[in-house]
């Protein structure tokens, strides 16, 4: 059954109220691209109704701004570099001042995107579009397991994976080999195989990501945040969005031995389908499932194991991909009650389209979407509430509204929202781990 699932699409994770994903720190890992150009954005929101003061600082403490935002106006800072200025980031050497620390005395949601938009003239410094949404606290760990949403053949480059400190004297170790030493703000890009062990002896933060990901053709930059293994779970729902059956595919990863793992498909209206059941030897060893039904944009995948797992998803509008390492649903706690963002734009400064899905945990849950009821006075939504799953899926065009929130008074969801345009596509997750 999917009674107690939640979904809206950028990420955010709850500490101890109903606010997902929001912290007063937040530290980010590098991309293999570089961050201090004008082909970055980072979005910063909060639930405070007065003004807060967020500094944002490069990792190795250099002082980049200080933003200051509010509910209702999220505070949005994009570099001033210009992007030939920097070529992208070299693999399997240290690497310093390469991820971003924000700060306040309040606390506040991440989400970082690449608004290249293919709008650049080339891609030799930064493919868009992608978007990564800050984990906060329970992203930073001792204990990961790398992978990406497919195998592969990647014929544009394979998945890049970053760890960056936040102590000095930080020991790195892949695959139970000791691979590096790391001070506070430094960081390592590399490449390894999917369900690779890294271990750090101090708490760290990861990334995955490429460069340029082409499935079928046109293709994207991808990144985002791996959570550390203290921070998985073992039941996820997976929906297909409006891509090609390269794109639409997610793969897990087991954590311990033995593990069984149990795939439950639902069409778009919440009906069940099918329930197939695999069982992964050993830890780090992986499956990789079609999204949804296999077919059927917004059909929905549940993955229930009786062990922790790692699941990394790909969502897509045709060939124009993006990843998100998907976070678990398995407790009560999970979701947020309030989540806000702004608009999508583009390199040059224009609005995106984009569409949205909400898994609920409630059937008679009101959802109210900058101020209105979603189901009534906004964005044409479709919505199925059939077996107790709550699924509406909206699509908005530009010019409707630069800031966008959401508002629930008594239930908490996980929320999906995506560019939709036929040259891009990013996705942002916001969701609770308790």
């Amino acid at each position: 059954m999917l009674e107690d699932v939640c979904i809206l699409c950028l990420s955010v994770i709850w500490s101890h109220s109903a606010f997902a994903q929001y912290y007063n720190e937040h530290h980010i890992a590098p991309a293999p691209w570089l961050y201090w150009h004008d082909a970055n954005e980072i979005i910063l929101a909060t639930p405070s109704d007065t003004n807060i003061n967020i500094e944002v600082r490069k990792s190795d403490g250099s002082y980049l701004a200080t933003l200051t935002a509010k509910e209702g106006m999220p505070a949005v800072y994009r570099p001033t570099g210009n992007f030939r200025d920097f070529n992208r980031h070299t693999l399997n050497t240290k690497i310093t001042g390469a991820g971003i620390h924000l700060k306040s005395d309040q606390i506040f949601s991440v989400n970082l995107r690449n608004v290249a938009s293919d709008q650049l003239g080339t891609d030799a410094y930064i493919k868009g579009n992608a978007s990564l949404t800050s984990l906060g606290n329970p992203g930073i760990g001792l204990a990961f397991r790398v992978g990406y949403y497919r195998d592969g053949p990647l014929s544009s480059e394979l998945p890049v994976y970053t760890i960056m400190a936040i102590y000095d004297q930080t020991q790195v170790s892949i695959n139970g080999v000791s691979t590096i030493e790391l001070n506070a703000g430094e960081s390592y890009l590399f490449r390894s195989a999917i369900g690779s062990l890294v271990e750090a002896s101090k708490p760290c933060v990861m990334n995955t990501s490429a460069f340029m990901d082409a499935p079928g053709g046109c293709g994207d930059g991808t990144f985002d945040q791996i959570p550390p293994v203290n921070s998985l779970g073992n039941r996820y729902f997976i929906v297909r969005t409006q891509g090609n059956s390269i794109s639409e595919q997610s793969t897990i990863v087991a954590t311990e031995d033995s593990t069984v793992v149990t795939i439950n498909r639902y069409n778009a209206s919440g009906g069940f389908l099918t329930s197939t059941m695999n069982i992964l030897a050993s830890a780090g060893n992986f499956l990789t499932i079609a999204n949804g039904d296999g077919t059927t944009p917004f059909s929905v995948a549940e993955i229930v194991s009786d062990q922790k797992l790692a699941v990394f998803t790909g969502s897509a509008q045709s060939c124009e991909v993006d990843i998100s390492t998907s976070f678990p649903v398995s407790s009560p706690c999970n979701g947020s009650n309030f989540i806000e963002t702004t608009q999508f734009k583009a390199y040059r400064g224009n609005d995106l389209p984009y569409f949205c899905y909400i898994l609920l945990e409630d059937a008679n849950a009101q959802v109210d979407f900058n101020g209105s009821d979603l189901e009534i006075d906004c964005c044409e939504p479709q919505t199925n509430r059939k077996n107790q799953l709550v699924y509406d899926q909206f699509q908005q065009q530009p010019g409707r509204q630069s800031k966008n929130y959401f508002h629930f008074e008594f239930h908490k969801i996980i929320c999906s929202h995506h560019t939709n345009w036929w040259w891009l596509f990013n996705v942002g997750y916001f969701f609770q781990s308790h």
